[in-house]
């Protein structure tokens, strides 16, 4: 009975985190559009439409509504943040998927801490190697790292 009951908590802490996952490349997918495309109501209905799974399994794309609200409405502050520990390089010249991946994770960082930092990282890596550049990746986890190091977020590593 009991390795029953850890077999549900395991796989609704799976669902979750496929759910969270998906979202935020929904959310990535949204704040790149949001670069070319102001009107968020256009841009949720869009999505809606072009993404059949956003009906089918809403709490990915609400999550992923949630995230671009928030970081719609705070960007600039979001911006100087990143800005402040990307030393060398200024947001507006960042290769597009990069910055965007780069305010959803700062995002997690800042707003949902339950989040481990090591994930929110972790996360913001794989989607730059899975739409990013190749240098992307590298790029993502030293900016991060140094967010994390300027903003006293702990890692939990020794």
């Amino acid at each position: 009975m009991t390795e029953q009951i850890e077999q549900k908590k395991t796989s609704r802490k799976r669902r979750r985190f496929e759910e969270r996952r998906q979202g935020r490349v929904w959310a990535l997918s949204m704040l790149y559009a949001l670069e070319y495309v102001s009107d968020l109501g256009e841009l949720f209905g869009s999505f809606h439409h072009l993404i059949p799974r956003c009906i089918e399994e809403p709490e990915p794309f609400e999550f992923a509504r949630t995230v671009v609200l928030t970081i719609h409405g705070g960007l600039e502050a979001l911006d100087g943040r990143v800005q402040e520990s990307s030393k060398r390089w200024r947001i507006k010249r960042m290769d597009l998927i990069d910055r965007n991946i780069l305010r959803l994770a700062a995002f997690e960082l800042f707003e949902h801490p339950e989040t481990p930092p090591k994930v929110v990282i972790n996360e913001a890596v794989e989607l730059a190697k899975k739409f990013g550049a190749e240098p992307s990746r590298s790029f993502v986890n030293g900016i991060l790292q140094q967010l994390c190091q300027d903003n006293q977020i702990d890692l939990g590593v020794s």
